[in-house]
């Protein structure tokens, strides 16, 4: 069975983070709370910055992880953007593949 994540010792001081991104970290340490550590990690594993992350390294087999953007990540944690968790309409849907026709590969 898999176990509970637990914090073992409190931070006192957060010399990096003001006060409104404590409270965006205090949501997020809530929501995280309550799961496993299976369940997190399946969690993380639907995080954009974490599947775009794994596209670009393991997913690509080029046999080495990637960095995840962090940005991305959190702010899917945090703010709860619907343009990440919700299907685009078909204006947006419409829009997005003229885009990706358009595109072109970036070089290595």
């Amino acid at each position: 069975m898999a176990k509970l994540l637990v914090v073992t010792q409190r931070l006192d001081h957060f010399q990096h983070l003001s006060e409104d991104e404590l409270k965006i970290a205090e949501r997020i340490a809530a929501k995280l709370s309550t799961l496993t550590s299976t369940k997190a990690s399946d969690l993380s594993h639907q995080n954009v910055g974490w599947q775009i992350a794994y596209a670009a390294g393991l997913g690509s087999g080029s046999g080495g992880a990637k960095a995840i953007d962090m940005l991305v990540a959190l702010q899917q944690l945090g703010n709860a953007d619907p343009w990440l968790s919700e299907e685009p309409d078909e204006d947006l849907r419409a829009i997005t593949d003229r885009a990706h026709e358009a595109a072109t590969d970036w070089p290595d």
